[in-house]
């Protein structure tokens, strides 16, 4: 590695390169050198350098404030010099920071740079023509998108995909999900969640499922919203808990639609109260900062007494406030209090003195009494007093206006002093406390950061525990030195927090969600402002009341599953209900975590991760006992939205893998069932067997590791099932076209070698009979003489055949059968005069046999004459027969070659009405 000594040896000798080298190297320094950088970096830019000159335009945009207007002349002197990174950054510069924004002067210098091949500058100029430019110029924009998506960019993949969806023209929805899927397994999280709303517009509501499925996994509530619509409402068999937990989770991810859902399924939430801050950061004594536990251990007691008054709640069991004494009250006053009390139990009569901010139920005798000896242990006393009023002054006007029961008068006077005494700001916080604590008041959550911001000022001014070390020395007792004060100083912070921590858990064991909720929201505004405004509180400590509260959800949460895990290995039948039972009860638990920490923080991943494991475990059992596989499918569908950690889905898949199979066996069966029951029914079958199998497959394909074999015979199994229903509907009815279009749907689903033979086989005899069938129609539709027009009825030409001739004595009989050969009407008029022309001669013909007959017999007796007469009428019998036959054998040739009749005549069948 070069030392500082040899960068500046090279930088003096005047090379350029060296100085700009010198530069870099104080700038990354630990502490980074800027002015000595900066030296370095102008001496080379003097020199010439186009890179010193866009480093000195970068550290005057990044300097605070930052000076663009050097900024730009240094990037435009690099850029002009052919620096791309200059290029680059002038572009930024003007497009982003200059005010009014300038994209127009931007495009030439994205342009510059992405024509020298800034990688950068590909989408940078691409998103600037299309989404930043008035007009866009989403064609210009193509190239440099496909530019950048040729280098990896998934963003530039996934709004090609948009361009190609929405703004080209036309639009191309393939084009469009190519780029998708290819953002999408970049890890664009936009991208899965835009394939799941393209799959969930053409209904396929699988592919949707797993799309969306994948957005969730990385975050995106718009995608747990859809699954939660998906759900409700969109798949064949609706799922109403796992929608409710979908919307749920959409919803603890800000999802406004989620809120509107879970607002129609539910009705209106109550609006929560706000109140006006009384108590802020900047009105009180400021603390010096965070306080932190001395490192040495306690010895005295004094955390534990801590923690159970914390446990018990500290101000409604405080023994000042039961037995109306004040905190500086001497062990006489405490005696004559505990005569007073005495007396009154014996006597019967009611308590006489009142306290300020009374409890509610009044204490009873014992009660008191037993606070008053709790003040006898030093220091169960010394914490008693922490949290309880003080006198700010001898006389202490607001105490006097809480006897009086004047609480709004002692409010306003602590208020008004607050800003200069601790001990007002800590009276306050107490009141404060007990307010949010105990009535209606403490619905706002307003109230609660008044308290902790009052809190937050007495615990890090010295003046309140100045006043405690005082009261700690007047108890005199050993073991309230001075560590034991500091003790309880750095333990304070996080037992306060406590408080809220604990109403946490106890809303969420009541499956009160939104008390849980204004908790948190405590936490998180409290959060805001310890960030803001240090104090006795820091970030951490309030971390670590969310961590305690999950601690004690997940031991909550353990012991829920534990009982689930007991019934399924006791009575697996009754597993399925432990299952929902359990899912149930966690519901709220699992969604309070994560309001309370990211699903991936680890300890609520483990509470998720334990869930999930015990409703799989506990459901395989169940589903060995009683085999319902409706029940399992069920439980994995709830799983989806609480299995939050790579793992868990991992292994939620590999159970739909398995699930999924059973799924296609069991719609399988049920398929083949209905069509042996009713073949008319097979198509609807297939249909619905291919429509409901969608999703168990793709659940197989989305496993990690489904196996060939699994996904093979899952394929085989519906596709030759689907099969043998069409084949058995098409039997039945003899609907080739539907079934043929079904197995077209089919054929590319099966993937074994003998599965794909037996679909192809079925679907290649199925388009030859259909095949054949058309012909057939075709040729009785057509005219079989031209070939070109329609067939018309009633214009046929007739053919008579005759077949099986036999003979019983001098009786003959014969089978006759008349085809009719298709003709058209323009055919037959071409035809009609040969046809009438026949008719003629045969009338002529039968008129001259009979002269020709009787001349023959008239000549024999009277003259030769006659016989001549006869002789000529015979022969033009023969001419005019000759003739006619002539013309009709072009039509009967033709005929002959009719399909249908040359199958019949193959078939054996003779030619004319009757034998010969």
């Amino acid at each position: 590695m070069t030392t500082r000594e040899e960068h500046e040896r090279a930088a003096a000798t005047g090379e350029i390169g060296a100085m700009h080298d010198f530069g870099q190297y104080l700038e990354r320094a630990t502490p980074p050198d800027i002015p000595g950088a900066l030296d370095w970096y102008g001496r080379a830019a003097a020199g010439g350098h186009r890179c010193a000159m866009n480093d000195l335009g970068r550290l005057a945009e990044n300097q605070n404030p930052p000076d663009l207007r050097s900024a730009r002349e240094w990037y435009e002197r690099g850029a002009t010099a052919g620096d791309a990174t200059a290029m680059y950054n002038i572009a930024g510069l003007l497009a982003d920071r200059t005010t009014p924004r300038d994209p127009v002067a931007a495009r030439p210098w994205y342009e510059r740079a992405a024509a020298a091949q800034y990688q950068d500058a590909y989408f940078k100029l691409a998103y600037l023509l299309a989404e930043r430019l008035d007009p866009p110029e989403p064609v210009a924009a193509r190239p440099w998108y496909e530019k950048a998506a040729e280098h990896g960019d998934s963003i530039a993949m996934y709004n090609l995909g948009h361009l190609f969806q929405y703004t080209l023209e036309p639009t191309d929805p393939v084009t469009a999900q190519h780029w998708y899927e290819r953002a999408a397994t970049a890890g664009y999280t936009d991208a899965k969640f835009s394939l799941g709303l393209m799959a969930e517009g053409r209904s396929d509501m699988a592919d949707a499922l797993l799309w969306y499925e994948k957005a969730a996994a990385d975050g995106h509530s718009g995608a747990m919203n859809n699954l939660g619509t998906l759900y409700e409402e969109k798949l064949v068999t609706s799922n109403m808990a796992a929608a409710t937990e979908w919307y749920e989770r959409a919803a603890l991810a800000d999802n406004p639609n989620a809120r509107t859902n879970l607002t129609r399924l539910r009705g209106a939430p109550s609006d929560r109260p706000s109140a006006e801050r009384t108590v802020l950061p900047d009105r009180v004594v400021r603390p010096t900062g965070a306080v932190r536990p001395p490192s040495a251990p306690d010895t005295s007691g004094i955390t534990t007494a801590l923690d159970t008054l914390i446990e018990d709640n500290p101000y409604r069991h405080n023994a000042f406030r039961l037995a109306a004494l004040p905190t500086d009250a001497d062990s006489r006053q405490v005696r004559k209090r505990v005569t007073e009390l005495e007396a009154a139990e014996k006597l019967g009569a009611p308590l006489t003195r009142t306290t300020a901010l009374a409890v509610s139920p009044a204490p009873d005798a014992a009660d008191v009494k037993a606070a008053l000896n709790r003040l006898r242990e030093p220091v169960n006393r010394l914490v008693q007093e922490l949290f309880w009023l003080w006198p700010c002054t001898d006389g202490d006007p607001a105490l006097a206006a809480l006897a009086r029961g004047d609480t709004a008068a002692a409010e306003q006077i602590w208020l008004e002093r607050m800003g200069q005494d601790a001990i007002a700001a800590h009276n306050i916080a107490v009141l404060r406390h007990i307010q949010a604590l105990e009535t209606p008041r403490g619905q706002a959550p307003e109230i609660w950061l008044d308290a902790l911001t009052a809190w937050d000022s007495a615990l890090g001014t010295d003046a309140v525990w100045n006043r405690l070390r005082d009261r700690a020395s007047r108890i005199d007792d050993r073991r309230l030195d001075t560590h034991a004060v500091d003790t309880l100083r750095g333990a304070l912070p996080a037992m306060l927090l406590r408080i809220q921590a604990a109403l946490i858990v106890d809303a969420t064991a009541a499956d009160d969600f939104a008390t849980a909720d204004l908790h948190i929201t405590v936490l998180d505004r409290f959060t805001e402002q310890a960030r803001t405004h240090p104090g006795a509180f820091d970030a951490d400590t309030i971390d670590e009341a969310r961590g305690w509260a999950i601690r004690k959800l997940s031991a909550r949460l353990k012991t829920l599953a534990d009982e689930a895990y007991r019934v399924a290995g006791q009575r697996p039948a009754e597993a399925g209900q432990a299952v929902t039972r359990m899912l149930d009860q966690t519901r709220v638990p699992l969604r309070v975590i994560d309001r309370l920490r990211p699903p991936s923080d680890p300890l609520g991943a483990a509470a998720h991760d334990d869930i999930v494991g015990t409703a799989i475990s506990c459901d395989i059992q169940h589903f060995n006992a009683v085999r319902d596989l409706a029940s399992s499918v069920a439980v994995l569908q709830r799983l989806g939205p609480i299995a939050t950690t790579t793992a868990n889905r991992d292994r939620l898949a590999k159970e739909w893998s398995n699930a999924a199979t059973l799924q296609v066996d069991e719609l399988c069966t049920t398929a083949r069932t209905s069509t042996d029951a009713n073949k008319k029914q097979g198509l609807q079958a297939a249909r619905d067997l291919l429509d409901r199998t969608r999703l168990p497959l793709a659940r197989i394909r989305a496993a990690d590791d489904p196996g060939e074999e699994r996904i093979t015979r899952a394929r085989d199994r519906i596709a030759g099932t689907a099969t043998s229903c069409v084949v058995s509907y098409c039997n039945d009815t003899g609907d080739l076209e539907s079934a043929e279009q079904l197995l077209r749907r089919i054929q590319p689903l099966p993937s074994g070698a003998e599965t794909r033979a037996f679909v192809q086989e079925q679907f290649t005899t199925l388009t030859g009979m259909l095949r054949e069938r058309n012909e057939a129609a075709r040729l009785r539709n057509t005219c079989w003489y031209c070939q070109a027009r329609p067939a018309t009825q009633g214009q046929h030409y007739p053919f008579g055949l005759h077949s099986d001739v036999r003979y019983s004595g001098n009786t003959k009989r014969w089978r006759t059968l008349t085809i009719e050969v298709p003709r058209c009407d323009q055919c037959r008029q071409l035809h009609l005069p040969e046809e009438t022309n026949r008719k003629r001669l045969g009338g002529v013909a039968t008129f001259a046999f009979v002269v020709g007959f009787f001349s023959f017999f008239i000549g024999l007796g009277v003259h030769p004459v006659f016989i001549l007469t006869g002789i000529c009428a015979v022969v033009a019998i023969g001419a005019g027969i000759g003739i006619l036959s002539m013309g009709n054998d072009e039509i009967k040739k033709r005929a002959l070659a009719y399909p249908p009749l040359v199958e019949l005549l193959g078939q054996g069948w003779k030619q004319g009405d009757r034998p010969a």
